[in-house]
């Protein structure tokens, strides 16, 4: 198979003699072993080390922009994109010097330069622009009622989140895939997932006073936030999962991702952090769905979902042995820690304020409620700070989700679904305050290239 693939009206030359992606290199038994333990001691390594972990983000940051200038494979645009985008989590929590979006940045610049350089006459353009486009008129109140350097920091910490999603919306529906390419593109996402839980794995492990309340929990995470770090680690379980109900794949290779979700939903139970184990299962319950309507997946699916659950019941009943019964309180809690409460203060903001909203970024100071924090809901926070403009986002990204489902079959179609659901349940509980987002929801999007 050639390298990536571009839609058929406008593909690229195939290489004579046929070149492996890197894609289908990664796609092996032996890739998975050897990405997974060299990955799990690398986030160890870096976790003990602030300079290493700065090293670490210059190299990914320069390796984007360079790949992505001069290569002329855009696998490997994408897999540093990939890479670097999911590395976010892993840098701020091992205190890299650097930008705290440069996971976001990331994202941006790899997909336009793939987008730019190799598909000549892209598809969803104008969606994807128009979506930008109605983002930008709100940063205005921002920059003529806040300090420059304050309005600066939240409009990049507010905005770049929802402009990857197009970006990365763009570059990856114009690109077609093999299943075997998506497992190795599903690996390279994982690395710094399997990082971030070796690291997390490691704090917990070696803590002398394991303390498990009501509360999210920073030693089980790691010492970052136990929100995003449970998110990321649920994005990985989902990719775990996706891979063993794929046609092909031989049993060893199904338990090896079956152990790997297995150990990051187990870490992301032990953060106590609810967000990503919920995002998880409604993720899994969509596949489900789809699955039962899509013939040849069937049988497939409900042999999957009947090992999940007695796995996910042997993991709650782990995690209460080991938390003295905390964790089934904790899960079974219902309170949102005043997420509803800081939504239901964004909606009112929009009712008084529904032509404009109230600007990127001034919700925070602009609430009717003793609450300073910055917006966890993304949809309420569109509507509050972009008035109508944020609805109009809130439509185009539909008309995203919808073309993603569509475009799909079979597999694809199941993948694609898990995918969305798991970028829309975290929009619900942690805005988009990390990069995994943008990047599950263009992984959605990729098209089927059949073998």
């Amino acid at each position: 198979m050639p390298a990536l693939a571009l839609p058929r009206q406008q593909s690229m030359p195939r290489p004579e003699p046929p070149v492996a992606s890197l894609f289908e290199r990664f796609a092996s038994m032996r890739a998975w072993l050897i990405v997974v333990s060299v990955s799990a001691v690398l986030g160890v390594v870096l976790s003990r080390s602030a300079a290493l972990a700065t090293v670490h983000l210059l190299a990914t940051v320069g390796a984007v922009i360079a790949v992505g200038s001069l290569s002329k494979r855009p696998d490997l645009i994408l897999a540093v994109t990939v890479y670097g985008g999911l590395s976010d989590v892993l840098w701020r929590s091992a205190s890299a010097r650097g930008p705290w979006e440069a996971g976001k940045y990331v994202v941006i610049i790899g997909c336009l330069l793939l987008t730019v350089r190799f598909v000549r006459r892209p598809k969803n353009l104008v969606l994807c622009v128009g979506m930008i486009l109605l983002l930008l008129p709100s940063v205005l109140p921002a920059l003529f009622e806040l300090p420059f350097g304050r309005a600066r920091s939240v409009i990049l910490a507010s905005l770049n989140g929802p402009i990857a999603i197009p970006i990365a919306y763009l570059a990856c529906s114009n690109l077609r895939v093999t299943a075997r390419e998506m497992r190795g593109i599903y690996l390279i996402a994982l690395s710094p997932i399997v990082s971030i839980c070796a690291v997390a794995t490691m704090a917990t492990a070696t803590s002398t006073s394991l303390d498990f309340g009501t509360q999210s929990n920073f030693a089980t995470s790691g010492g970052f936030g136990p929100n995003q770090v449970s998110s990321v680690l649920c994005v990985g379980a989902l990719l775990c999962i996706l891979v063993t109900l794929q046609r092909g794949v031989n049993w060893a290779y199904r338990a090896a991702a079956l152990a790997t979700a297995v150990w990051l939903a187990g870490q992301a139970v032990l953060t106590f952090s609810r967000g990503g184990i919920v995002g998880l299962v409604v993720a899994c319950g969509a596949v489900g769905l789809v699955a039962l309507g899509t013939a040849g997946q069937r049988w497939r699916v409900l042999v999957a979902a009947g090992v999940l659950i007695v796995v996910a019941l042997q993991v709650m009943s782990w995690a209460g042995t080991l938390t003295g019964g905390a964790s089934e309180e904790r899960f079974g809690d219902t309170d949102t820690s005043n997420r509803v409460t800081i939504a239901e203060s964004d909606l009112r903001l929009f009712g008084s304020n529904p032509i404009a909203g109230v600007g990127v970024g001034m919700a925070l100071y602009k609430r009717d409620i003793d609450l300073y924090t910055s917006p966890h809901t993304e949809f309420t926070r569109l509507l509050a700070e972009h008035g109508v403009l944020g609805l109009a986002v809130i439509g185009l990204m539909v008309v995203m989700c919808v073309r993603i489902v569509r475009g799909g079959h079979g597999w694809y179609r199941m993948a694609s679904v898990g995918l969305l659901a798991i970028t829309i349940a975290q929009m619900g509980h942690s805005a988009t305050k990390i990069a995994s987002i943008p990047i599950a929801f263009g992984l959605a999007a990729l098209l089927e290239d059949p073998e």
